[in-house]
């Protein structure tokens, strides 16, 4: 069941709706769900599932298990910078100029944190540190994007920014 109004999960599907275009997605999910479902679910309802064949040259996922083989579980020193460059960065031009202000995301991402808290667990598909920082795999027919996935306390959130050069 989505439920669109408790805390910091209502402030961020207003910040998706304020958002021009596609760019900034969120869906909240009010039970655990695994989190490469939770990813598919928001690519097809948004529209953004292409087809098996298309997929395939493009080397994109189409099934919950392509999406698992394409996220990573966040070690905790990792959480907030993911989700601050989500939230914050234009991800074509790597600078400040994403869905929202550091100013305004800073607080909205602790209270994340703080409601699927600190036994929950957190995926993506960029690296915010170690051999590949900075990279990513592809999650979207866009080419750019960045997700994170975060299960706890029976929510289920998705952030996922997506972009084009």
């Amino acid at each position: 069941m989505t439920d669109h109004r408790s805390g910091p999960f209502e402030e961020l599907l207003e910040l998706a709706a304020e958002v021009d275009g596609p760019e900034f997605l969120v869906r909240v999910d009010h039970a655990a769900v695994p989190p490469e479902e939770q990813l598919r679910a928001l690519l097809n309802e948004k529209g953004l599932m292409i087809s098996p064949e298309q997929a395939a040259s493009w080397k994109l996922p189409t099934t919950a298990a392509g999406f698992r083989e394409r996220l990573h579980e966040l070690p905790s020193a990792d959480i907030r910078p993911t989700l601050m460059s989500i939230m914050t960065e234009n991800l074509v031009y790597r600078s400040l100029s994403g869905p929202t202000t550091p100013e305004r995301a800073d607080p909205l991402v602790r209270q994340l944190v703080q409601k699927i808290g600190p036994d929950g667990k957190w995926w993506s598909n960029y690296y915010a540190s170690g051999e590949r920082k900075g990279a990513w795999d592809p999650v979207s027919p866009y080419t750019f994007d960045r997700a994170a996935i975060g299960v706890g306390n029976d929510v289920t959130v998705t952030l996922l920014a997506i972009d084009d050069d």
